[in-house]
């Protein structure tokens, strides 16, 4: 999910803006990231998403930071604090020209309900925002809604 900062230009310039945001983002649901590094590296290296949100990342918050893809970095996550698995991250193809600010998301986060991660991308004088959702399939859909 992508969204656009609030400073952006007045609506008839928005799609004129928005041509010039060069950011591919993949999503992709892992389902233990541990045992799948090596396949990300070679989906990565052959699509080169710059952002790549990952759910269900199975980590701790003790062991994300060591979870790494080649050619990426950790930029946003969230780990669940009491169950086991499911989990939100953002990854960012490394580049020195790009700033990025990790959102605390934890007030939206209700384990086994809805977990998020969010983060700005600035690059210049374009901002936007990139949010990975989890909504685990048996959480309660009115609070994910909230």
């Amino acid at each position: 999910m992508c969204f656009f900062d609030k400073d952006l230009p007045e609506t008839e310039n928005l799609h004129k803006v928005r041509q010039n945001v060069q950011i591919n983002i993949c999503t992709i649901n892992v389902q233990s990231m541990n045992n799948k590094i090596s396949n990300l590296e070679i989906f990565t290296s052959r699509e080169k998403p710059n952002f790549l949100c990952i759910t269900e990342h199975w980590c701790e918050d003790d062991n994300i930071d060591m979870m790494t893809i080649q050619g990426y970095n950790l930029v946003a996550g969230s780990c669940r604090q009491r169950v086991v698995h499911g989990g939100s991250a953002i990854f960012m193809k490394s580049d020195k020209e790009t700033i990025v600010k990790k959102i605390n998301c934890s007030e939206y986060s209700v384990e086994l309900h809805v977990e998020v991660c969010a983060c700005i991308v600035d690059r210049g004088s374009e901002k936007v925002g990139i949010i990975c959702i989890y909504r685990p399939p048996t959480g309660d859909i009115g609070l994910f809604l909230k």
